[in-house]
């Protein structure tokens, strides 16, 4: 029968998912969201975390295509037409679905003592393919940024931290329950070309941005190369990953509620519209700078001594050119940021009359910027926050 098997050790994760979501709520406060996100926020966690956990593991896959549907919802607006990024995505989701149940049932097929070689091959193929429409891996990844710029910023960045977080550690529960798969190929050096990829192709891209949603998008394409070079150094570089999970919370958390403040004002995020808006609205535009800064790599704020963390692990396993590409997005990330912060800080001759941002907001700022530069002053206290999760998947 169908059950869900939660046990001492998944607690963390459990916690994790929920906390992560609850800071999303917090944010809402202070955001121009639906009335109904933080019930379809609930209920999209909670179908999430039983579709990591539920036996007979293919059920997890059918369990996806539900969050799916409530993120459509989500970041629909009632009485309009879904953008062409959200239908983009739940085309590629509802693939992501077919490929991951067709490797399950073909590995299934597939005996231990008696490998089928081609029945192998294949179940290896259609799990590629259902991870790549289910994670957003180049080519299927313009979804991401078209999201990112064409519906609220808020919404959008929730669904990237929950929705694609969560699917990693879905994809995570997949490869522990077909272990022996991997002594028949080499995850670590695939996840390491994956990983290059999405960060030449969202770091590169990122430079050449004309939209503030755009821009974040981006980063986040980058962000996912990242967890696929973390997970390729094993135990440590897991540690890694959640210690960059938390570091992305917090700055997508910043960074998007910033940028609903300020399309909340000009309707718009194109550089064309909100140029000089920094003499307007300030504070969102420091979140904007700390948020970009941080996950770029900026020393001194939170993710530069975990990319240096990274890169050193690459190069210690002989990994060099993967580690040129770490550079590369991150270049592309801080030519991203300078961009936007040169067009917002423009000198305008007439600048649009807008409120005030709210005190809630500000104090959220103040928060959420404190704990990027904490962090990156003084990152080993993140690093033994997170060792009890790298345990869940050693």
């Amino acid at each position: 029968g169908r059950q869900i098997i939660l046990t001492h050790g998944d607690r963390p994760i459990l916690i994790l998912l929920y906390l992560m979501a609850a800071f999303w709520f917090l944010g809402s406060l202070a955001a121009k969201v639906p009335a109904h996100f933080v019930p379809f926020g609930m209920a999209a966690t909670a179908i999430m975390v039983i579709s990591i956990f539920v036996e007979p593991f293919y059920y997890g896959a059918l369990l996806f295509e539900v969050v799916a549907l409530l993120f459509t919802v989500l970041l629909s607006v009632p009485g309009k037409l879904p953008t062409k990024g959200i239908l983009r995505f739940m085309a590629f989701q509802t693939l992501g679905m077919v490929f991951i149940l067709l490797a399950s049932w073909l590995l299934n097929q597939t005996h231990v003592e008696t490998i089928n070689q081609t029945l192998l091959k294949q179940a290896l193929i259609a799990m590629g393919l259902g991870f790549a429409f289910l994670l957003g891996i180049f080519p299927f990844v313009t979804w991401i940024p078209m999201i990112s710029s064409q519906n609220n910023s808020y919404l959008a960045a929730f669904m990237f931290n929950i929705f694609l977080n969560g699917a990693i550690l879905f994809g995570l529960s997949f490869l522990e329950q077909y272990a022996w798969v991997q002594e028949y190929i080499d995850f670590s050096v695939y996840f390491q070309i994956v990983g290059a990829i999405m960060l030449g192709v969202g770091g590169l891209l990122t430079a050449f941005q004309r939209n503030l949603g755009r821009v974040m998008g981006y980063v986040v394409i980058v962000g996912i190369g990242h967890a696929f070079l973390a997970f390729s150094l094993g135990r440590t570089g897991t540690q890694t990953y959640f210690a960059l999970l938390i570091v992305q919370i917090c700055a997508l958390g910043v960074w998007s509620l910033s940028l609903n403040i300020i399309y909340s004002q000009l309707h718009s995020l194109d550089y064309s519209s909100v140029a000089g808006i920094a003499y307007r609205l300030p504070f969102p535009v420091i979140g904007i700078f700390l948020a970009n800064f941080s996950l770029a790599g900026l020393p001194l704020l939170a993710g530069f001594t975990l990319y240096w963390a990274l890169g050193s692990q690459l190069i210690f396993q002989s990994s060099l050119r993967i580690t040129i590409w770490l550079l590369v997005a991150s270049i592309g990330m801080l030519g991203g940021g300078l961009r936007s912060i040169s067009v917002l800080i423009a000198r305008e001759e007439e600048l649009p009359e807008v409120e005030e941002s709210t005190n809630l907001f500000k104090v959220l700022l103040v928060f959420g910027g404190t704990f990027l530069v904490i962090f990156g002053m003084m990152p080993h206290y993140l690093l033994r926050f997170v060792e009890n999760l790298s345990l869940v998947f050693q």
